[in-house]
């Protein structure tokens, strides 16, 4: 027979069972997502140039980062939905957050400290920040959610002396996945911030 105490216990731990199966607000430990930029392994490090430096290893050329420049400079891309042209060959990492929540983790404070600084060595360079989800919620929900991301990223850029005159932000929320997939390990890929280094109009 349970005491009322064991049986009590008993409850409690049955409901953290169960309670911890339902709610998906942790990155599973395979996906490399609690690593340091530019450790093996982590996927911001992926189509990067060298991983020490996160890829940030272009500089502009004679004409700047403007679109048609001369061959060996950085050139402008196609024009964002943002509005401004993604300058090519600078890649930034993502920036990822836990499910339903617009907070930035102190685990990747280091790497938009690393952005803003290469953003401060080039003033003439901007910033487009794109907010995305997973897909559980609606499609609002998610849009509004997206912009949070995108806006407490902007913030934490504007902290380390990044202008906010040189971001712009846009919000995806679900509609333009990282990762196809509804398993833990796909929405956890999915619940970032993506930053493109732009050229200002």
């Amino acid at each position: 027979m349970f005491s009322k105490k064991s049986f009590v216990g008993a409850m409690v731990l049955a409901a953290a069972v169960v309670f911890s199966g339902c709610v998906d607000n942790q990155i599973p430990e395979e996906t490399g997502l609690n690593n340091i930029p530019g450790a093996a392994g982590d996927p911001r490090n992926a189509g990067m140039s060298t991983g020490d430096t996160l890829g940030f290893d272009a500089v502009p050329g004679e004409d700047g980062w403007a679109a048609g420049a001369d061959e060996g400079s950085i050139a402008g891309g196609a024009l964002h939905d943002a509005g401004w042209p993604v300058v090519e060959g600078i890649e930034f990492p993502i920036i990822y957050f836990d499910f339903d929540r617009d907070e930035i983790r102190p685990s990747e404070r280091e790497a938009i400290q690393q952005v803003a600084n290469y953003m401060n060595t080039y003033p003439e360079l901007g910033l487009i920040i794109e907010g995305h989800t997973d897909d559980v919620g609606t499609n609002e929900y998610n849009r509004a959610l997206g912009e949070r991301r995108a806006l407490a990223v902007m913030n934490a850029m504007n902290e380390y002396g990044v202008g906010v005159e040189r971001i712009r932000t846009i919000s995806y929320g679900e509609d333009a996945p990282a990762a196809q997939g509804t398993d833990a390990q796909s929405r956890a890929l999915n619940r970032r911030a993506v930053m493109l280094p732009a050229q200002m109009q």
